[in-house]
């Protein structure tokens, strides 16, 4: 079987790796990590920074006084995405040693604004046989089904069995 794994970076993935690993054999079954970073997270980023070289300026130095500051790029949007790259699979190390070892993982970091519908194509491209992911939502039942949430979207639209992994049980039961 070929499990994803919806990761977000924070504490719930530690819970969503550590079911898993109860869930499934590390002999049989391949992992599959997903992160969805949105796209503003890959974009290249500026900061404001002091400068007094007038060549940086551009060609109007009329309008513009020696101690205005520039926005000066810190990373552009290809470091942007190699960053993000790096961080998931620093926190895809951890989780693994921490609950997944022994299992095959491959990873996949989607630059998206909808989580859920990268989700839901990602099942398709990486031919996925079930999902784990987690829900962080403390919304009553009735809030969950007027509002919906990003684990019900993909829930609704796939066809493969999807466990939904709470915030804090892998602490509570381990």
């Amino acid at each position: 079987m070929r499990i994803l794994i919806a990761l977000t970076g924070h504490e719930i993935d530690d819970d969503i790796a550590a079911t898993a690993a109860q869930m499934f054999d590390a002999g049989r079954d391949q992992i599959v990590a997903v992160h969805v970073a949105h796209p503003r997270e890959a974009r290249a980023t500026y900061e404001r920074v002091e400068s007094t070289d007038t060549a940086a300026r551009g060609a109007d130095l009329s309008a513009m006084s020696s101690d205005r500051p520039l926005a000066g790029p810190t990373e552009g949007a290809e470091q942007a995405v190699e960053r993000l790259g790096a961080e998931f699979r620093d926190h895809l190390n951890s989780i693994t040693t921490k609950h997944l070892s022994g299992f095959t993982i491959e990873q996949d970091l989607i630059i998206n604004d909808d989580p859920a519908d990268a989700i839901i194509e990602a099942v398709g491209t990486h031919s996925i046989d079930a999902i784990a992911m987690g829900t962080r939502s403390k919304r009553s039942r009735l809030a969950s089904a007027l509002l919906g949430s990003e684990a019900e979207k993909v829930i609704r639209h796939v066809s493969v069995p999807v466990t939904i992994v709470k915030e804090g049980t892998a602490a509570a039961s381990g």
